[in-house]
């Protein structure tokens, strides 16, 4: 046998674990028989071209719930006020002490590390 060229297609639901792999176009009939959830699946896609599979309006609920569908921002920087220079020289000497902290855990030299 020299060359066989086989499509397969695999259906999964983006919130539960039902997921189906066959040989498209053959198996076609044979798998939506076997696995009806196929027949209530829904497609949604979001304005930034993401798109999720849902095999029911549960999982659809479900997917809704966490937010995933919203489109994601880009961090707002705040701009600070009032006593700005104090927390600009905050912001410098904690900066200043993780590069150094850094330095000496590369340098494999006992190091102060402050999580926040």
């Amino acid at each position: 046998m020299g060359v066989v060229d086989a499509q397969f297609k695999t259906i999964t639901c983006n919130t539960c674990e039902k997921t189906v792999t066959y040989q498209h176009p053959q198996e076609l009939t044979a798998t939506v028989e076997a696995n009806p959830w196929i027949k209530t699946s829904r497609f949604v896609q979001t304005g930034d071209q993401r798109t999720f599979l849902y095999c029911s309006d549960l999982c659809e609920i479900a997917g809704i719930e966490t937010k995933i569908h919203n489109v994601q921002e880009a961090p707002k920087v705040e701009i600070p006020t009032g006593g700005a220079q104090a927390q600009i020289a905050a912001a410098a000497a904690a900066a200043k002490a993780a590069e150094q902290a850094n330095k000496a855990l590369h340098e494999g030299k006992p190091a102060s590390v402050k999580l926040s």
